[in-house]
């Protein structure tokens, strides 16, 4: 089936509109977890860019045997997307040592409430994402109830991504590296799994309403 091809001006303009998106949308989280941990943080990094299945798959080539703690969502209306967000195994650490005070951080045992509080961070994102998604589209969001894991990033896209079919899709990866008062810092990744074209239209038509 033939695409709708799009102007070099309009995707122009959708990657500014997703940028904005996201942008706010790591704002908005970050807020919500300085209220936990109780001090000054800001997103001192952001970047965003869309890949190709086979671009996608040979960049994470070389980080598919590390470990993150992983929160997946599927979105079914009114775009069908797969989002996957992703915090690595040492900036979780330091960031559940920030919300629970424990000094230890290197030395915790990965532990199923580790993985549920990281988890609610990834959560935070999330919800960040739809609310911010449904105010740019003007529609309610339809989304599943995330799904909390700690693994290696193959087998996490293995068992969650991959199965979409990610060779005919584009993936949208977003980065953001959140700085705390301390200058400690740690780095949240979302990929975003979905047909180019769809979120495009999805947007037009929004702005056309």
């Amino acid at each position: 089936m033939n695409t709708p091809e799009v102007s070099s001006q309009n995707q122009k303009d959708e990657l500014e509109c997703v940028h904005d998106l996201f942008q706010k949308s790591f704002s908005d989280a970050t807020r919500s977890i300085m209220e936990i941990v109780g001090h000054k943080m800001t997103v001192s990094q952001f970047t965003i860019r869309f890949l190709d299945g086979e671009e996608f798959v040979n960049q994470i080539e070389d980080e598919r045997e590390n470990t993150y703690f992983a929160s997946m969502m599927k979105i079914s209306t009114p775009i069908h997307a797969q989002t996957v967000f992703l915090i690595t195994e040492k900036d979780g650490r330091q960031l559940y040592s920030s919300v629970t005070n424990n000094g230890e951080k290197s030395r915790v045992l990965i532990s199923d409430e580790m993985i549920r509080g990281i988890g609610e961070i990834n959560n935070m994102v999330g919800s960040a994402f739809i609310n911010c998604l449904a105010d740019l589209l003007r529609r309610t969001i339809h989304n599943t109830v995330p799904m909390n894991t700690f693994d290696m990033l193959g087998p996490i896209l293995q068992s969650v991504v991959m199965q979409e079919g990610i060779p005919p899709k584009e993936i949208l990866v977003a980065d953001a590296l959140i700085h705390e008062e301390d200058e400690q810092s740690f780095h949240i990744r979302l990929f975003v799994l979905t047909e180019r074209h769809a979120l495009q239209n999805a947007i037009s038509q929004a702005e056309e309403s």
